[in-house]
């Protein structure tokens, strides 16, 4: 049996530097950062490396970052249906 090797696309690191700094430059980013981190949202939300996730990375909708995040997903991700998704 031959070995496989398989690729995984994942966004770039400047990008996560840009949400880190926005978090770390927002109160209201911090403070939830904090009820997360003591469960005030429940279990689905966490607080993983210094970014809020549900399932993925929390943006806020007026994020300066969001622009990146969007065209990211749009040309980054996988071809097909799966592209937008």
């Amino acid at each position: 049996m031959e070995p496989e090797l398989a690729a995984v696309s994942v966004p770039t690191i400047p990008l996560f530097a840009d949400i880190w700094r926005e978090v770390a430059e927002s109160a209201y980013l911090m403070a939830l950062c904090d009820e997360v981190a003591t469960g005030d949202h429940g279990r689905d939300w966490v607080v993983q490396d210094g970014l809020l996730h549900q399932g993925w990375v929390f943006v806020l909708p007026s994020s300066y970052v969001l622009k990146d995040v969007l065209q990211l997903a749009h040309t980054g991700a996988h071809e097909g249906i799966q592209k937008m998704l």
